[in-house]
This record gives structure tokens, sequence and C-alpha cells, in this order.
């Protein structure tokens, strides 16, 4: 696929939603220790039979020894099952960072520039499934999900019959369904563990 495609479709991805087939849009609050410190929208787009969209945005803030305040945003395109392109933008009062993956022809180019993480690779594996698509597919067990902010490959594992475990750089998170859907996540961070929980 060339670069002019690619263009075309993600230009798709920002147009009216009068061009999707079928939408959803989930709502979850963020929480630490209880504490509501933000809101996450996903939201799924079914542009036609053979291109879908994601997207993920979250405002977050909450005390850290300093006030933090986080802006994120993520994109990914899928065509014909297949990962096209991603793209995550995190703006805080600390610094901004921007993670992107694009398929080129036969292999992703991939440039991650995430909190003290830094990553400039190619990968040539297709990607079918990553972190954006946990808010609305559940996975089987042993599904290799692409966390696209690293740029790296994590294992879902089954925690019980409810919820799976997937790891990434050294971070264990939880997710929790429910007839197929996301109801709740346990998320580590490097910066403070929060729970992503669904409201409606």
């Amino acid at each position: 696929m060339n670069r002019r495609l690619i263009f075309i479709l993600l230009i798709i991805g920002f147009s009216s939603n009068l061009f999707a087939k079928d939408t959803l849009t989930r709502h979850f609050d963020i929480r630490i220790a209880g504490f509501k410190i933000g809101a996450l929208t996903a939201h799924q787009e079914q542009v036609n039979d053979s291109i879908t969209h994601y997207n993920l945005t979250s405002k977050v803030s909450f005390w850290l020894f300093f006030r933090v305040n986080v802006d994120y945003s993520y994109f990914s395109t899928f065509l014909n099952g297949q990962l096209i392109a991603s793209e995550i933008k995190t703006v805080t009062n600390r610094g901004n960072y921007t993670s992107t993956s694009k398929w080129e022809k036969d292999h992703y180019k991939v440039k991650v520039d995430a909190y003290e993480y830094k990553k400039d690779t190619i990968l040539t594996a297709p990607i079918t499934f990553n972190i954006a698509k946990l808010y609305f597919e559940e996975p089987t067990i042993g599904t290799k999900i692409y966390a696209d902010g690293y740029g790296i490959f994590s294992t879902a594992e089954s925690e019980d019959e409810k919820s799976f475990l997937v790891e990434v750089m050294g971070n264990k998170n939880k997710y929790y369904f429910k007839e197929g859907l996301l109801v709740r996540a346990s998320m580590d961070s490097p910066i403070k563990n929060y729970e992503v929980q669904l409201i409606r």
C-alpha cells in the first residue's frame, strides 16, 4: 500500500460520520483510589466493509507532588482487518509526546517518543489487534496485541473467565469483559496506577 492511499484513508477518518456505516461510542471514568480524575471516550467507526477507525480520547488532572494534567488522543485505522496507521498524542504540563505506526508497502515504520522511552524501528509482521480494539472487542487467549504507544507486541493471557492480563513494558494491565465488551480495566503506569470504568 502506498503513502497516497494511506493519506486518503486518514482523510476519510477525520471526515464526517455521515459516511460511516456504523458507529459505537463508549464512555469511561478514570479513577485513582476510587476518586475520579478524568474521563475517557472510546469511538469505533465502521466506514464500510473494509475500513474501521478507532479513536480514544481522555483528559485527566491529579495531584502527585505537583499538579499533573494530561490530554491524550489515540487514532488508528484498520483496512480489511489489518492496522495501516495509528497515532498517539499526549499533551501534558510536563512535556508532549507522539507515537506513530504506519504501514508502508511491506512493513511498518514505527516512531515512538513516549515518557522516558524512545524507539525508531521497522516491523514486518501484519498487526490485526491493538490496544484500542480492546475497548470494543474481547481477545482470545494468546492474541498478539500491539501496544502502539511503545511499538511492541504483548500476548493476552487469561486471568479468569472474565479478564485478561496484557503486560506492556513490565506494566501489568488487566481488562475485564462482560458479554464481549470491556467494562473495567486496572492499569499499571510508571507515574500512577489507575482504573478505567465503564459508565455508559
